[in-house]
């Protein structure tokens, strides 16, 4: 579970055991008298490091790398950008002629701001004055300040370098249709003696944008990260921005043998999928170094790297042959499906709520399909599940009734045994047990509700079919966070009401200034979340003020 959903659960739990303790405690029925690119790298076109220049001649590592060495450029053929682009219908990828590095993968279909004039693609990879995503080193030394020579085939193309002795090809394919590809890494040994080291690939770790911290931040938080599964177990490290960044290691891992592994972010995943399971390495780390948009502007991200190293060990003369499944894309379950026995289906990170999320996740799907609007899926969703659960919530209504009636003989108790705890709780249960009164039996109830509540957000929030979804007048993007804040005012306001439904005459001034300001907290913290799951919640009072009434009326004798 990543760090927003479990802010989300604790968040959300205080508020919702605090309003339910003070509403279910203190407040009765009302009685006659009373009335919430995306990029997987960088964003930017043409971004700056901030560390040493890279020299006509010479690339020093201040680049991100692990090594310190300075490589001398011998470059055989001036490659054309358009030589080392593959174009299809749904994406465009570009290769770097230094260290043949993926600088570019767009895709087509999916805009970085759909409110913005001009759609601009998606790019998981760009913005790198280096060469970053998916360059390659051998043992220690980084490849990624080398010139690569290439070779095209088709939609396939092959980066070639050589490390003293050693050459390593890499050969990308992608599809011409969808998003999934192949990647072969052969390293060949052209010496006459063994070579014996590793050979590793960088996924394209980058940290989150620099403005996309905080409640009101300007850009929303694209959860960047490197997520792995191995074992069926599913790991993501986010990358967070520094504005002094120091070398660190963050994550060092042997005996490494992931199902996939990728560079990630809320709505999109580069992942490489090993077909075999051959035990690697992994090593996260900081590098030290921010990038900008040129020399003038401020640092926007954090540069790590991220590099999956196997094993070599190569008799002279003699090819070992690495191949990997491809997924660059969308967190999409329609594309990523023929994946699922590699299990790239985790990457939609619904976390520990999982079990309950996927249903829900398939039966919005289904009303989607039908209606064909995600904002009136949500409120159709939200009925159904007020359906379901309404049993529970006359339960928890009828309980409280009788807890409202014996109220008075409990504060009675308690002022004749206010010197004696003991006594008065022994007295207070006694009497409750005499009207038939649990005072659990208000609580109970509501408890099989929060897993759907926290089910539903994580649905809500990692599903990108709500991406950039529209559903009436404001709300604009089901996804983002209302650029308005009116769905969290409607929504605060709502929860007043509710609240007037439910007088506490018998709450002492301290209480009944919490219970006032509980609506305007829940409000403050949803404005940073989704726009769809404040309409979700909106729906939720509306009908639950209706359902309240009408249990007012039937239960009035109880």
């Amino acid at each position: 579970m990543n760090r927003n959903a479990i802010a989300f659960v604790f968040s959300t739990l205080v508020l919702l055991i605090g309003y339910f303790y003070l509403s279910q405690h203190y407040a009765g029925p009302k009685t006659a008298t009373a009335p919430a690119a995306q990029e997987i790298a960088s964003p930017v076109v043409a971004a700056t490091q901030i560390a040493t220049p890279i020299a006509a001649a010479t690339i020093t590592s201040a680049s991100p790398s692990n090594s310190s060495t300075t490589t001398t450029i011998n470059t055989v053929r001036t490659w054309k950008p358009e030589d080392l682009k593959l174009d299809s219908a749904l994406t465009q990828v570009g290769f770097s002629e230094l260290g043949g590095c993926i600088n570019q993968y767009q895709l087509k279909e999916y805009s970085k701001d759909a409110s913005a004039k001009t759609k601009e693609p998606v790019d998981l990879f760009s913005g790198y004055a280096v060469c970053k995503s998916f360059g390659t080193r051998w043992g220690d030394e980084d490849l990624r300040n080398m010139p690569a020579q290439f070779e095209r085939n088709g939609r396939k193309i092959s980066a070639i370098q050589k490390s003293h002795d050693v050459e390593i090809r890499r050969t990308f394919e992608f599809e011409e249709n969808d998003y999934g590809g192949k990647l072969t890494v052969e390293v060949k040994n052209l010496g006459t003696v063994p070579a014996v080291s590793s050979v590793g690939i960088e996924l394209g770790a980058a940290s989150e944008h620099k403005d996309s911290a905080g409640m009101f931040a300007a850009k929303p938080m694209q959860n960047q990260g490197i997520s792995f599964l191995e074992n069926d177990k599913l790991t993501t490290d986010m990358l967070a921005f520094s504005e002094n960044p120091a070398a660190e290691e963050i994550l060092r891992k042997t005996a490494f043998s992931p199902d996939w592994i990728g560079s990630s972010s809320h709505y999109f995943i580069a992942a490489l999928m090993p077909q075999s399971k051959e035990s690697g390495a992994f090593l996260l780390r900081k590098t030290g170094f921010n990038i900008q948009i040129n020399k003038d502007s401020p640092a926007t991200r954090t540069v790590y790297d991220a590099w999956y190293d196997i094993p070599v060990n190569l008799a002279p003369g003699s090819t070992k042959t690495m191949s990997y499944d491809l997924y660059f894309g969308p967190k999409l379950k329609s594309r990523i499906d023929r994946f699922e026995s590699k299990g790239l289906t985790r990457a939609i990170d619904f976390g520990f709520f999982r079990i309950i999320s996927w249903p829900m996740y398939t039966v919005m799907h289904l009303i989607n399909k039908w209606i064909g609007n995600w904002g009136a899926s949500i409120i159709i969703f939200t009925l159904l599940i007020k359906l379901i659960f309404y049993p529970l919530g006359v339960k928890a209504y009828v309980a409280g009734r009788k807890m409202q009636k014996v109220q008075p003989e409990l504060n009675a108790i308690k002022e004749k045994y206010k010197d004696d705890k003991q006594k008065q709780q022994q007295e207070m249960m006694a009497a409750m047990a005499g009207k038939g009164v649990n005072p659990m039996s208000g609580c109970l109830p509501i408890l099989p509700q929060l897993p759907v509540f926290f089910g539903l957000n994580a649905v809500l929030t990692q599903t990108f079919e709500l991406r950039q979804a529209p559903f009436a007048l404001w709300f604009s993007d089901l996804s983002a966070r209302d650029p308005y804040f009116i769905s969290p005012i409607l929504m605060a306001g709502l929860m007043v009401m509710q609240q007037k439904m439910t007088p506490v005459p018998s709450m002492d001034p301290a209480q009944a200034r919490m219970m006032k300001f509980m609506p305007i907290m829940f409000a403050v913290f949803m404005v940073s979340y989704p726009s769809g799951l404040v309409l979700y919640i909106m729906t939720n009072t509306i009908v639950s003020m209706a359902q309240q009434q009408y249990m007012m009326r039937k239960y009035k004798d109880v």
